[in-house]
């Protein structure tokens, strides 16, 4: 397994030779999210189920959230890029630098991808940004009780149901936390 990151043009490379999906270049990338693609996952029933329930589903709401990510000191957000085609994102939100903390969120929109272990790789990706170049201590991630694929992502990564955490949440919805260092 090999991780690159590319200082300059802030893409976070991975490359892997095992499985069908280990033949694909796997990004995360700063920019390439279209308004269509949010458009079509953000209203599809089985994407919606799992997105919070005060995410945009029309185009005019769906292109002020994409450009409210882009120089954002509160967010970080990468763009999954699956060979050529971006199929969703994973991001933080609510960076809180004095905290030392953050959310973490992931969408793969393209439900061909989903069943794969394309979520944990990226994950996987995102967490050394998270700790080492942000300096992020707490994590943590508000995950609908249905949500099992996302629930399984964040247990297997370390983070653990956080009953504490004080956070507004909806009703069958729980949190997840990981502390770092």
């Amino acid at each position: 397994m090999r991780l690159q990151v590319e200082m300059a043009s802030g893409k976070v490379v991975r490359e892997n030779e095992n499985t069908e999906l280990d033949k694909l270049l796997i990004q995360l990338l700063p920019e390439g999210g279209s308004v269509d693609d949010y458009l079509k996952w953000f209203n599809d029933p089985k994407v919606r189920s799992g997105l919070f329930p005060t995410t945009p589903t029309d185009a005019v709401n769906i292109e002020s959230w994409l450009s409210s990510l882009v120089d954002n000191p509160k967010k970080f957000y990468q763009f999954i890029g699956v060979g050529d085609k971006i199929v969703g994102h994973i991001g933080l939100n609510d960076i809180d630098q004095r905290a030392a903390s953050a959310e973490v969120g992931i969408v793969i929109g393209e439900k061909d991808f989903w069943g794969k272990g394309l979520g944990d790789r990226v994950f996987k990706m995102l967490m050394p940004i998270a700790t080492n170049q942000l300096g992020l201590s707490t994590i943590y991630a508000r995950i609908a009780g249905h949500n099992f694929r996302s629930i399984n992502l964040v247990t297997k990564n370390g983070f653990r149901l956080d009953k504490t955490s004080g956070l507004s949440i909806p009703e069958k919805w729980k949190v997840y936390s990981c502390k770092f260092k």
